[in-house]
């Protein structure tokens, strides 16, 4: 093979162009196998990987010891730089909890490693920590780079509400701008600014700007992210079709880009906020953002999603599972992986959910297993068709139910499901029979009780527990 330094810049050639992606991949896998000895090759080959949009294969040739996740380590070390790499990756791809918890004990030393930091934290809405990385990345604004690292300081000012701070950032830049692709992101930028701050002429001034460059453009995520502010320019400008038309274009986008669920939540917003939803898709979207630690599902809704027939019950208030076999409903005190999983299926069904996604809700325990994602979501998928007759359609990244599939799943918040169903059948009784009738351990069971009590549902009699006779309605098998 060539000397290192040539063949490092004709990869750099065919990462730029983008065009072929395959023999792209081909060549940064040869690279590394020839040059794995050389100290920056690793990160190279993982920020091509990056550039190319295969953050997957990047972050299998990052390898961590688990223990360092415990220690604070500088990204001047090669673990600590290895983290950080691993977390924007898995942020990228869609574990954002794991990403945030990955980077807690790692100190950023360069300026790009600021930059990483800023970016994990501004796609993660914490706003006060991507401004402090931003501010030390930004000095000139003299290369692309360093314009777009003022660009997201602007944005990391937006979510803390200065305004005017992040407007001067824009103007600033509109003077600096090299292309015209720059100067569209900016102009976007700034139209999501006014928009914000409800200037709606303002607003469309820019975002029109940014239309006419994206219009002729093939589909990429700035334009999903432009059709998402024109929808809120469009609806509050009177122009309902036009929000609707826009929203939705920006959304399937999403989907089809196959970007974070984060930023399709905050369209399913806008759905919600235009008045598009139904209930149960507005339940939905609570329950979603209750995953995703947004919100508490409970105290938001209580409409029931999914058909009274359905096979498997799951009640969110209480967490009891039911599950319809040939004898009638057996009941579980447990929400174990599966059942989350199948709750996760059934609340995305109407839109996909992205199989990292999944990882990120069901596995934080082990962040670095996310590299073998795919392969426990395949085994939870196979367990689902096994137990539950289940079927999951999977397209690409995207899992969603099979119109079946969906039918067989209902999730209950509502006070008129039972929320236990063993008070519906037992006035009095003691530990074992609890025990016995969702199959758990002594232990749980005294949990269950316990709260039972605290609860007011029932009273210590002697050696039982009763029962106090209150309105609970009962569920049909």
């Amino acid at each position: 093979m060539k000397d290192y330094k040539s063949v490092q810049d004709k990869i750099e050639m065919l990462v730029l162009k983008k065009k072929n992606l395959k023999p792209a991949s081909i060549a940064v896998q040869n690279f590394y196998k020839h040059f794995s000895h050389r100290t920056d090759a690793l990160f190279l080959c993982c920020n091509w990987y990056r550039r190319l949009g295969f953050y997957s294969k990047a972050l299998k040739l990052l390898k961590i010891n688990s223990q360092n996740l415990t220690i604070t380590l500088s990204t001047a070390s090669r673990e600590g730089r290895k983290i950080l790499w691993f977390s924007r990756l898995t942020n990228l791809l869609g574990g954002s909890t794991i990403a945030q918890k990955l980077i807690q004990n790692i100190s950023p030393v360069g300026i790009e490693d600021h930059r990483i930091f800023g970016l994990i934290h501004l796609t993660n809405f914490c706003f006060h920590q991507a401004h402090s990385s931003f501010v030390k990345t930004t000095s000139s604004m003299k290369t692309y780079a360093n314009r777009l690292d003022f660009l997201n300081l602007s944005d990391s000012l937006v979510g803390l509400k200065q305004f005017d701070e992040a407007i001067k950032i824009n103007m600033d830049l509109l003077k600096h701008s090299e292309s015209e692709y720059e100067t569209a992101l900016i102009h976007q930028a700034t139209g999501e600014i006014y928009a914000r701050q409800k200037d709606w002429e303002k607003a469309g001034a820019h975002l029109q700007k940014a239309e006419r460059y994206f219009k002729t453009k093939p589909l990429n995520v700035d334009q999903a992210f432009l059709n998402k502010w024109l929808s809120v320019h469009s609806f509050h400008t009177g122009q309902t079709d036009k929000a609707k038309f826009f929203l939705e274009k920006s959304t399937n986008a999403l989907v089809k880009l196959m970007i974070r669920d984060e930023s399709l939540i905050l369209n399913l917003d806008l759905y919600d906020e235009f008045g598009l939803f139904d209930q149960e898709k507005t339940a939905k979207l609570h329950l979603i953002k209750s995953f995703f630690g947004k919100e508490d599902f409970i105290e938001n809704s209580d409409v029931s999603i999914g058909s009274d027939k359905a096979s498997i019950k799951v009640n969110w208030r209480s967490k009891e599972v039911a599950i319809k076999s040939k004898g009638g409903f057996q009941y579980r005190f447990e929400m174990n992986k599966e059942i989350q999983f199948l709750l996760l299926l059934k609340i995305f069904e109407d839109w996909g959910i992205n199989c990292y996604s999944v990882y990120d809700k069901l596995y934080q325990d082990d962040p670095f297993g996310i590299v073998h994602a795919k392969d426990r979501i395949r085994s939870l998928i196979q367990r689902l068709a096994k137990v539950y007759g289940v079927k999951v359609i999977i397209k690409g990244d995207r899992l969603t139910l099979s119109k079946a599939s969906a039918t067989k799943i209902q999730i209950s918040n509502l006070d008129s499901f039972p929320r236990y169903r063993f008070l519906e059948e037992a006035s009095s009784f003691q530990t074992k029979n609890v025990m016995q009738f969702y199959l758990i351990s002594k232990t749980l069971a005294q949990q269950l009780i316990q709260r039972w009590l605290q609860e007011g549902l029932i009273l210590k009699k002697d050696d039982l527990y009763v029962k106090i006779e209150i309105n609970l309605s009962s569920i049909s098998d």
